[in-house]
């Protein structure tokens, strides 16, 4: 199996919302969201990795939360736009959940799900940008045997 967290990068870059904001320059960072504006990351967060157990495998699910460095001010415009640039994303994800787009975990592992836990919300803020981030969960079927 490839890193799940490497499976989910891959698969946020083909959201055209990210790429319109980076310029079609899409980077997801791991673990890391650099100082400068406009940039994303994935990172891995806190919860229960096994939902079920079956004689044939196991559903699991892995926590994340995607972050990005926006501009922030105290105008209305700027803070509105950021907020709706992640209920878009947000919908993006739902959109490809339910079409069965999701991503790739390689053999033996099936994604069956990604569902936004926790919508966008600001954590800091400083010297005009702000780390805005959300919550996702990546529900899949792990067979046995596999790792």
């Amino acid at each position: 199996m490839k890193p799940a967290i490497k499976a989910m990068q891959e698969w946020l870059k083909t959201c055209p919302l990210v790429a319109s904001q980076l310029g079609g320059n899409v980077a997801f960072h791991i673990d890391y969201l650099p100082e400068d504006t406009t940039q994303f990351s994935i990172e891995d967060a806190p919860g229960d990795p096994v939902l079920a157990s079956f004689f044939s495998g196991k559903r699991k699910a892995k926590n994340y939360v995607l972050a990005s460095r926006m501009e922030y001010s105290e105008s209305i415009a700027q803070q509105a736009a950021n907020s709706g640039f992640w209920d878009a994303f947000a919908d993006w994800i739902e959109a490809q959940s339910d079409a069965r787009r999701l991503p790739d975990l390689g053999e033996g592992h099936t994604a069956e799900r990604v569902a936004v836990t926790n919508s966008g919300y600001i954590i800091t803020s400083e010297d005009g940008t702000c780390r805005f981030q959300i919550q996702i969960r990546l529900e899949y079927y792990q067979q046995k045997g596999t790792t």
